[in-house]
């Protein structure tokens, strides 16, 4: 179905950046490593959010955070130890969290005499120190490939890639949802959140001596790792945590032709 979407509107994100990065190539062109430095500093930071109201369907809005921080690093290589066999490795950190951000959010309130029944009341959340959704600390993957030649009869390419991915979290409370109206947080860790996981790849490619054809098989999630790519807390509404699930175990095959 479709989601409504808020009539709030956003101030435009300012950002401040520092950038530095390099480039280098060593062993003979064998190996290549780059690198990367990043700082932002963001005043009016756009944050998405769904409301949480009762009695209601959830309403993505995008509001700002006063203030917001990132900073980090990125790091990869691409080696070829021995003829036709690469490799390469990517890693990534990332730090982040809001500098000055509030918001306001409903919270049930139950009635001391009958429990059952409740208010629905309006909060402040103060999420000013937390993650930034979407901001896993660390991140790894690589791949490894080898070609093996067949002569007049074309080439196979074996292929296989990881990654890995940290703790992540899709809303500003880091992954536990609004708090209750003790001012308690009352769901459990990932609950709007993920932790950490691998995901894994193999592959299988045939091309043709003149390059002109490429047949390839392919598996997606070898180990059908079941993992969230989103989430969002509506509690307050409709009594639930919505969760975006990744793709589950995939395979299949291709064929490309080059005119």
């Amino acid at each position: 179905g479709l989601t409504p979407e808020s009539n709030t509107l956003a101030e435009p994100e300012e950002i401040d950046s520092l950038e530095w990065g390099f480039k280098s190539n060593w062993l003979d062109d064998r190996l290549q490593i780059n690198g990367s430095l990043f700082w932002y500093d963001y005043a009016n930071y756009q944050v998405f959010l769904f409301e949480n109201n009762f009695g209601s369907a959830p309403v993505r809005k995008v509001i700002n955070a006063n203030a917001a921080r990132l900073y980090g690093a990125e790091l990869d290589a691409t080696i070829e130890p021995i003829d036709r066999l690469i490799a390469t490795l990517r890693f990534g950190w990332l730090e982040s969290h809001f500098l000055d951000f509030t918001d306001t959010g409903a919270v049930k309130v139950p009635f001391s005499l009958n429990p059952v029944r409740f208010s629905v009341y309006s909060r402040t959340f103060d999420y000013t120190g937390n993650r930034l959704p979407n901001t896993p600390r660390f991140k790894l993957s690589g791949s490894l490939e080898y070609t093996f030649e067949l002569g007049r009869f074309g080439n196979i390419r074996p292929r296989y890639d990881f990654s890995w991915t940290d703790d992540i979290f899709f809303d500003p409370s880091q992954g536990r949802g609004a708090p209750n109206n003790q001012n308690e947080i009352f769901m459990p860790k990932y609950a709007v959140g993920q932790k950490a996981y691998w995901l894994h790849d193999v592959g299988l490619t045939y091309t043709t001596p003149d390059d002109r054809i490429e047949v390839a098989a392919w598996v997606r999630n070898v180990a059908d790792e079941v993992y969230k790519v989103g989430a969002f807390d509506v509690s307050v509404g409709v009594g639930m945590v919505n969760s975006l699930v990744g793709d589950p175990r995939t395979y299949g095959m291709s064929l490309r032709v080059n005119f």
